[in-house]
């Protein structure tokens, strides 16, 4: 079940319990986290579940915002001067050390890419070295799509996947393309909210449907689903 969460002054869909999907190794998951807001997300993916959440972004103004997040989640106080996104933190009783940022971004290549002007350091991955992702929280404006066909095309199947798409998916066409691309290669949509969507993993690919060699027809996929 999906419910709307806060996060500083917005809203986000996410499981009712994370823990009770994942058990009974809830406490064990691999969680991703391309792109850092105010760490509302991540905070709860801790506080549902227990494991690290392992946070990439190499942006400073995300830098500065995680020594303010750990900071608050340590001391359980704010400063006069902490941004308004830090109100809740001092009630949130978890393990500060379970959030680790990492200015390198898991990638298809060893390398670098300019993120925002932010030369950004990439390291290859493969399912060999790290053989699951459990849940994915993607939120890096110009970088989110590349972040969802480089998951997908590594051979990552996240259960649990949150996007902030750059653009809506009924407006623009690159969020289009990546979205439909998501969704037929097995994910559900839950729930928008905030403009955050969350997608679950059904293990329903609609391209395995059909044969892409075939000459007889515009589209197999289509002339496959529409024989049915």
């Amino acid at each position: 079940m999906a419910v709307e969460r806060k996060e500083g002054d917005s809203t986000y869909p996410t499981l009712k319990s994370l823990y009770q999907f994942f058990s009974p190794r809830s406490a064990k998951l691999t969680i991703w986290s391309f792109g850092l807001g105010y760490g509302g997300m991540e905070s709860d993916f801790v506080d549902s579940t227990g494991s690290v959440v392992n946070i990439f972004d190499s942006r400073p103004k995300s830098q500065e915002n995680f020594a303010i997040l750990r900071r608050v989640l340590e001391t359980h106080s704010r400063n006069d001067e902490d941004p308004s996104w830090t109100v809740s933190l001092p009630n949130k009783y978890i393990d500060p050390t379970k959030l680790v940022l990492s200015s390198i971004i898991p990638w298809s290549f060893d390398g670098n890419i300019m993120v925002d002007s932010v030369n950004t350091a990439c390291v290859k991955i493969s399912t060999e070295d790290i053989p699951r992702v459990d849940i994915c929280k993607i939120d890096y404006p110009g970088l989110t799509y590349h972040i969802v066909y480089m998951i997908l095309t590594t051979g990552y199947r996240p259960g649990i996947m949150y996007i902030r798409w750059d653009e809506h998916p009924d407006e623009n066409v690159s969020a289009m393309l990546c979205a439909g691309h998501l969704q037929t290669a097995g994910y559900e949509l839950m729930m928008e909210s905030g403009g955050v969507f969350l997608y679950r993993y059904i293990d329903e690919c609609i391209y395995d449907t059909c044969s892409w060699s075939r000459t007889d027809c515009k589209n197999p996929m289509v002339a496959e689903l529409t024989s049915k």
